[in-house]
């Protein structure tokens, strides 16, 4: 939703996302959303995000960055795929605050 209501695109490290060891990968990204938040910081107010956090024992972590295009882009190792993008179809129609 923060991608499309915003009109930006994101890059997602897959490698970056912190993940219980009891699991893979794949099957924690489609979990119950509440046991993991993506938040939208400035990079400068990035350590401070993580310092709030980890001071009430919570795992942050910075997995990726927002793009000026519409598109997100999962990266895992050395390979990167359009996983969706905004331009061409919309995701969840939440579209108030796109760019024309």
């Amino acid at each position: 939703m923060l991608l499309e209501t915003s009109g930006c695109g994101a890059v997602l490290n897959l490698d970056k996302v912190p993940c219980p060891d009891v699991l893979p990968l794949e099957r924690w990204l489609i979990c119950f959303p509440s046991y993991g938040f993506l938040l939208s910081i400035r990079p400068g107010k990035a350590a401070a995000v993580r310092s709030y956090f980890r001071q009430r024992n919570l795992v942050c972590e910075i997995v990726g960055e927002v793009q000026p295009t519409q598109k997100l882009i999962l990266r895992s190792q050395n390979e990167s795929v359009v996983f969706w993008d905004l331009s061409q179809q919309s995701l969840t129609g939440f579209t108030i605050g796109m760019k024309p």
